[in-house]
């Protein structure tokens, strides 16, 4: 499934009969149900339709983004991390129904780093409501 251009690094299937693809820095994941991808430069209105959602948001650790400002801060910041580029604290994905390609929410995994040089992750997600 890679489009014009697209240089696929590595593959692997996993136990679940879900698909990992890294190509060139840019994650996608697939299973039956969900694919995830980074985000890119195109997805703002996608990003900003679960920011905004005050049902989505309702129990989030962070507010509802109502600030036009705002959310393009975050956006740009979730669009740098993407890229790879220095050492970023997560990676965020837009997800979507592997059916109908059909958007449904935002997933990401934040990286910790501990004292010890131990790393950990921690998953979090926000599903527009008609999911």
């Amino acid at each position: 499934m890679l489009k014009g251009g697209e240089k696929e690094l590595h593959t692997t299937k996993d136990p679940y009969e879900g698909t990992l693809i890294i190509k060139e820095k840019r994650m996608r994941l697939k299973s039956e149900r969900l694919s995830y991808r980074e985000f890119n430069s195109n997805d703002y209105n996608l990003f900003s339709s679960v920011f905004s959602n005050e049902a989505v948001m309702k129990y989030a650790y962070m507010n509802k983004i109502d600030d036009e400002k705002e959310m393009i801060s975050y956006f740009n910041k979730v669009i740098e991390n993407a890229k790879g580029n220095g050492k970023p604290s997560s990676c965020e994905f837009a997800v979507f129904l592997t059916s109908t390609g059909e958007f449904v929410g935002f997933a990401d995994i934040i990286i910790n780093y501990h004292l010890s040089n131990t790393k950990y992750g921690e998953i979090g997600y926000f599903i527009l409501p008609n999911y």
